[in-house]
């Protein structure tokens, strides 16, 4: 199978399996929302800073030079796993340790007994690790999706479950432990045979300059999540930190659910594809013109209803959330085109510009944050709109440059997304302004015809954007020769 197939095949199996999981995990997240209180996720954010922070260096970058390595042998995965164990006992010691001292930076007792139950995630998901990137090495979608719908209802049903019995912030932790848990499963039942370490690390040693270089990069980009939290954290408290963490996360969800399936696979795809610029070239271009397509009617759309929809679907209790998700929501497009390029510097070896455009994010949006949280949860979400714009026009001219892929052809990707989303907002604003007072009728007429019009705008600006998704799913379906394998 040529790798056009591959890769396309990989996507579909991904995408089902995150339509199939989060069909439902999203149902049951917004069940847990109205049951829980927002102070309960500003002390899971903040466990979760402290956590993030070993485990970016206690990984090493293990999972990603498995992915990128040329030569693989199961010797050389023994002692890799001997080495992942090793470094995740040990992160999960000091994550236990470092509980009191969490606690007392955040002033919020609390959190010195749900550090040392957090880091036993940390041995958890090193079990599974491995399975997991050769999977990801290999395209074998197919598994990988198995395991993430196994540990979406697993997670549901336990977060689910703790909540109605009224655990609060235990709820998500027992969700977080219940889905480790399950890949861990699902990965030895699929590939059957398991990588037992050895009592030797010297062959993991030609993986660490690559993995030590992934690890400074999912530092760097750890700090980047979480400086937001660090800073409103210390400075409002757990409660808008709370409300902040549920704006923030409803307003990924788009990037957060689909932005992994397609960056994981085309990871994979462009180490393959690494020796040949043009075809790189050409792939990240079309990841930017899909990209744009599919986050932009998403985003925009969320944020011209959420004042109908959040209020129905979560309660009163979060109104304050409203402004701030809008917010979030204008500017999802531009993390979801940056996201979209880091696997093309992964996959060609230039981990060391993204680390470095990583840098300039995190100093750039500290400093946005540090002003915005001062003004509370609104201040910090105009810290985003702000701020992240300027990150993106630095740090993706960068990356492009590198990629040797021009603006002008970035601009001609994307500018008929840009112009059907606009023609979206006139339309849902116009039935907002006919129906004034209104949100269920807003939200019965404004979503089908905003689609409509999206869709309708395209295929006027831009019909060939169509048949070319058109061609991509309808090639995935059927045999292929190798004059197609590069498109």
């Amino acid at each position: 199978m040529n790798l056009r197939m591959r890769v396309i095949r990989s996507l579909a199996w991904q995408g089902q399996a995150t339509l199939a999981g989060q069909m439902l995990s999203w149902a049951a997240s917004v069940v847990v929302i109205r049951l829980l209180d927002p102070t309960d996720y500003g002390l899971m954010a903040s466990a979760g800073v402290l956590l993030g922070l070993i485990a970016a260096i206690s990984e090493l970058g293990v999972g990603a030079a498995v992915v990128q390595a040329r030569e693989l042998d199961r010797t050389r995965l023994r002692d890799l796993q001997t080495l992942v164990l090793i470094l995740a006992f040990g992160g999960a010691l000091v994550t236990a340790a470092c509980g009191p001292a969490l606690a007392r930076f955040f002033s919020e007792p609390r959190l010195a007994e749900l550090a040392p139950a957090l880091a036993l995630t940390l041995p958890l998901a090193a079990l599974y690790m491995l399975p997991q990137s050769l999977a990801l090495r290999d395209l074998s979608f197919d598994q990988k999706a198995i395991a993430d719908v196994s540990a979406a209802l697993v997670t549901a049903a336990f977060t689910l479950g703790l909540a109605l019995q009224g655990a609060g912030v235990w709820a998500l932790v027992g969700g977080v432990m219940g889905g480790h848990v399950a890949r861990i499963a699902s990965y030895a039942v699929l590939q059957r045979t398991w990588i037992w370490p050895s009592w030797s690390i010297a062959g993991a040693f030609q993986f660490v300059r690559f993995g030590m270089l992934a690890s400074v990069d999912r530092l760097i980009w750890f700090l980047l999540t979480s400086v937001d939290l660090l800073i409103l954290g210390r400075l409002c408290g757990e409660e808008i930190l709370g409300e902040y963490v549920v704006a923030l996360t409803l307003a990924s969800l788009p990037l957060e659910k689909i932005a992994p399936l397609i960056t994981q696979v085309s990871f994979s795809a462009f180490a393959q594809i690494q020796g040949d610029p043009r075809l790189v070239r050409r792939s990240v271009v079309t990841s930017l013109r899909f990209g744009a397509f599919a986050f932009i009617p998403l985003s925009w759309g969320a944020a011209l209803i959420a004042p109908a929809a959040l209020p129905i679907v979560l309660g009163e209790t979060w109104g304050d959330i409203v402004l701030p998700f809008q917010m979030l929501c204008i500017v999802l497009p531009l993390r979801a085109l940056s996201v979209l390029v880091t696997p093309a510097l992964f996959g060609t070896g230039r981990v060391d510009l993204n680390i470095s455009n990583l840098i300039v994010s995190l100093v750039v949006m500290a400093g946005a944050f540090f002003v915005g949280a001062r003004h509370g949860l609104e201040g910090a979400s105009w810290a985003w709109l702000l701020a992240y714009p300027i990150v993106f026009l630095i740090t993706q001219a960068r990356a492009l440059r590198a990629l040797d892929v021009s603006l002008v052809d970035v601009r001609r990707a994307c500018m008929s997304s840009v112009a059907a989303g606009l023609l979206l907002v006139g339309a849902v604003t116009g039935v907002g302004t006919l129906f004034p007072g209104s949100p269920e009728l807003l939200l019965a007429l404004g979503i089908p015809l905003g689609a409509l019009i999206y869709l309708g705008g395209i295929r006027l600006i831009d019909p060939e954007l169509i048949d070319e998704i058109r061609a991509l799913i309808s090639s995935g379906a059927r045999p292929d020769d190798e004059r197609t394998a590069d498109a």
